[in-house]
């Protein structure tokens, strides 16, 4: 998001870029984790003979999470990543934009997936996918709640409940005892 660029000082560049410098910086976890010293002279990262100690336990390294919200970095977390994260689409760089929702509706959900399915390929089937859930509300009754957020997903109720980014749950007391439910959002 915008604010993570503007906190650390690092330069907010186009998502392309951001993407290319991704792929670069996996390259050179990839490299490190293998046996042997690493050498790389990329267009973002110069690299040379360094050794990556100590070496990982796991073979050929630590899973790999990469998350996005747009089909060219979904496309490269299908490739490279074990566990693709569905996300958002940040665009605009911050999740207070009017378009972040509805980018998370099951509609759109699904259109990233069969984003990550199309470049995974074979590997599809070896890939861990995750998403966050945003919204998470425990209650005896989530179809009004449901229906007020409906319009903000840009999608109808029943999508909603079916949402992977919000999750329903039921109250667990007892019926002698007052529950006015629980949310938690994101």
């Amino acid at each position: 998001m915008t604010v993570d660029y503007e906190q650390s000082g690092i330069p907010l560049d186009r998502p392309g870029v951001r993407i290319a410098r991704l792929a670069e910086s996996v390259q050179i976890l990839k490299g490190l984790w293998a046996d042997g010293p690493y050498s790389l002279a990329g267009e973002h990262y110069t690299i040379t003979g360094l050794e990556g100690d100590p070496k990982p336990v796991q073979k050929p390294g630590p899973q790999l999470v990469i998350g996005g919200g747009g089909p060219k970095v979904l496309a490269f977390a299908a490739r490279e990543a074990d566990i693709v994260g569905i996300n958002a689409n940040l665009h605009s760089g911050t999740a207070n934009d009017p378009s972040t929702a509805p980018s998370m509706n099951p509609a759109n959900t699904d259109d990233k997936l069969r984003w990550v399915r199309e470049a995974a390929g074979d590997r599809y089937a070896d890939i861990e996918i995750q998403t966050l859930a945003g919204f998470l509300m425990i209650t005896d009754d989530a179809r009004p709640i449901a229906e007020g957020m409906a319009g903000v997903f840009e999608s109808t109720p029943d999508e909603v409940l079916d949402s992977p980014s919000a999750s329903w749950g039921r109250s667990t007391r007892s019926s002698s005892h007052s529950s006015a439910g629980a949310s938690v959002g994101t």
